[in-house]
């Protein structure tokens, strides 16, 4: 199934919200049991601006997702209570406990802290996914880890998946309801910051950066021969002229590796496109977290993710 944000953010280009929701292996318990019987079972949302990059939310409806806690028992860590529990119910900090019978919580851990409502959430994403479809449900959804049995008298089908597409201008006019986007987000970013808090992040924000950093690493380190931004023609960037740095960007890939513009496009396609402080001047900017620059190319058919041929 992979990145259920990619498939939602399909909509974006067509002027539509994108709704993304699959079930998963059932390790998680509903609240008040010890019953394995739901998934991670994680929900993306991706949503059009107009100037702004798109609002994409992809979460799993559990505190912590499954490899999550696969990597922290490959390194010995424990967890924090609120994560997993053991086969009786009792809250446990061992990333290990889903082999010998514990399960995962939904998201509030436990009652007092809302987890019935992170039940709720994680039950409607199995609804959607598997009785639409006519796949299996809940604990019968086929196992993709060796320590979960395969159930027997499946009602459905393998795995199900829920894949949605909601017509904006079946609301009000598209380019309206773009601007208002470009409302919210900038609000929720002015939002006052928290004692020891930078900024308000907007969801699909941690994503951007993530890429923008892993490209800045990787030139860093030498991974990348000469790149397309140290040639760029800084002018186009004064005249705030994306289609010609779009336009440049493809003509210096064009050649390059294959492989690593698709997974580029992969990272940043539909809608946005990310771009460090070396692109925009190649000779006297670091990129930073607090400096990142996201350029809207509004004609949605052409955007290409701009990477360079490794070393």
């Amino acid at each position: 199934f992979g990145i259920a944000g990619y498939y939602a953010m399909m909509a974006l280009e067509h002027d539509m919200v994108g709704i993304t929701v699959t079930n998963a292996n059932p390790l998680v318990v509903p609240t008040f049991s010890v019953s394995r019987y739901l998934g991670t079972n994680p929900l993306a949302v991706a949503v059009p601006a107009m100037e702004e990059p798109p609002f994409v939310a992809d979460f799993a409806t559990t505190p912590i997702a499954r490899g999550k806690l696969a990597v922290s028992e490959k390194k010995g860590e424990k967890v924090p209570l609120g994560y997993v529990q053991d086969a009786e119910g009792n809250p446990s900090d061992d990333p290990g406990i889903l082999r010998r019978g514990g399960g995962m919580v939904t998201l509030g851990g436990d009652r007092l802290h809302g987890s019935h409502k992170g039940y709720c959430m994680t039950a409607v994403v199995d609804i959607f996914s598997a009785l639409f479809s006519g796949a299996n449900f809940g604990p019968f959804v086929p196992p993709s880890v060796a320590y979960l049995p395969v159930p027997e008298n499946q009602p459905g089908k393998g795995t199900g998946h829920f894949f949605g597409a909601m017509r904006i201008d079946a609301f009000r006019p598209a380019n309206e309801f773009r601007e208002a986007m470009d409302q919210w987000i900038r609000t929720f970013r002015n939002a006052k910051p928290a004692t020891g808090e930078q900024r308000v992040l907007i969801p699909g924000d941690p994503e951007r950066e993530a890429v923008l950093l892993d490209l800045a690493s990787r030139k860093e380190a030498g991974l990348f021969r000469r790149r397309a931004w140290e040639l760029l023609p800084e002018a186009l960037y004064r005249k705030k002229d994306w289609p010609g740095l779009l336009a440049f960007s493809e003509r210096q890939a064009d050649g390059r590796n294959n492989t690593a513009v698709a997974r580029g496009r992969q990272q940043l396609d539909l809608g946005h496109r990310v771009v460090g402080d070396e692109l925009l001047d190649g000779r006297r900017h670091l990129v930073e977290r607090r400096r990142l620059v996201v350029l809207q190319v509004r004609d949605h058919r052409h955007h290409r993710a701009l990477h360079g041929k490794p070393g």
